[in-house]
């Protein structure tokens, strides 16, 4: 008899039924599981954020990141540096510093875009896609202090410089028509649009000008912060490893977006990853009884009481009697298959991975 199991299963019984009886239980917070000791102090750097710590965590993501690496990149990224810094840039305007900067990394820094890059691959290779380049430009710009927004579509990032001015999009993978600066013409014609199709009103324009509604409708995607982009490497990881049906890598990666920034997608996804575990397994493990723990502990107010009940009254006899009892069959643990395609940022999983394209 497994004594430490048959003690976890009794004690998250009581928890467990008290969860049901709240509108929104908090889910259990399961052991993380690092890949290294680099990995665990980076996504635990206590705030407030530096450049440094900003790196440690992009770089996290590789499974063998280390100090070395981490020294690399910073000097990497002063390279960078040095090269804005050559052309005196604090005596351009800004949207002449922002297209420096364009320049700069497009031409002598990345070299490929592939769907499934991450940072460390930008860093050491000039490997790129859409998560990653929008990281390097955001700390570049933060360096100089140029304000900027970071823009979340469905399926892609990019990032606006000067948000509340001249509004320009540097599409990150793109290099040739990356870089976009909008003039008035462009702007009136835009808004001039918007309004013969009904998405403004003409007394929207009349009241609020040009200017302002083109601001406030022009790429009106989702502004997210940088800690939120440097969870989508994490959100990539745990799709892709989703749809290879590998859940317990997929809930291991979602569970880390979720420590970094929960959102309601993640925490839909993390309980998807564990329908998939929980498919077929003994419960002979204590992570196993942990992964059905957290399974219905996520679960929204009553939802599924019944079944938690008898699966935990299950899993005490088998581990109290002498006989092997058969593990639980709940219908809420069936093997389950999420509704495909699921969409990563800067790929579409299907069949095959494809370019979302640009933004």
């Amino acid at each position: 008899m497994n004594k430490k199991i048959l003690a976890l299963g009794a004690a998250l019984c009581l928890p467990l039924t008290a969860a049901f009886a709240q509108q929104t239980p908090k889910p259990i917070a399961r052991h993380l599981v690092y890949a290294s000791a680099f990995e665990e102090a980076a996504l635990n750097a206590a705030e407030p954020a530096t450049e440094k710590s900003r790196l440690a965590q992009l770089l996290a993501i590789k499974p063998g990141a280390n100090e070395a690496q981490l020294a690399h990149a910073t000097t990497v990224l002063a390279n960078v540096y040095a090269q804005v810094d050559a052309t005196r840039p604090e005596g351009k305007s800004l949207a002449k510093r922002v297209r420096t900067i364009f320049d700069i990394v497009h031409k002598d820094f990345l070299s490929k875009y592939e769907d499934k890059a991450t940072f460390d691959q930008t860093i050491s290779s000039g490997v790129y896609n859409c998560v990653s380049v929008s990281a390097l430009y955001s700390l570049i710009f933060e360096h100089y202090r140029i304000p900027y927004a970071i823009k979340q579509k469905p399926t892609h990032v990019y990032v606006v410089a000067d948000p509340e001015g001249s509004n320009i999009l540097v599409e990150a993978t793109d290099p040739q028509g990356g870089y976009f600066l909008p003039d008035a013409r462009f702007k009136k014609a835009y808004v001039e649009y918007l309004a013969e199709h009904k998405l403004v009103s003409q007394e929207e324009v009349a009241r609020l000008g040009t200017e302002e509604v083109f601001k406030q409708k022009f790429q009106a995607d989702k502004t997210i912060s940088l800690t939120q982009l440097i969870s989508l490497q994490y959100y990539n990881k745990g799709v892709l490893a989703l749809t290879e049906e590998a859940p317990e890598e997929s809930y291991q990666a979602l569970q880390k977006v979720e420590k970094l920034f929960p959102a309601v997608e993640t925490k839909y996804l993390l309980l998807e990853s564990l329908r998939h575990r929980l498919s077929g397994i003994s419960y002979s493990k204590i992570e196993e009884v942990e992964l059905l723990a957290d399974f219905y502990a996520r679960q929204p107010g009553t939802k599924f009481r019944d079944e938690a009940v008898n699966d935990f009254r299950v899993l005490t006899q088998k581990f109290l009697s002498t006989k092997a009892t058969p593990p639980p069959t709940a219908a809420s643990t069936k093997s389950f298959r999420p509704a495909w395609p699921i969409r990563a940022h800067g790929a579409l999983f299907h069949l095959s991975i494809t370019c979302s394209g640009g933004a």
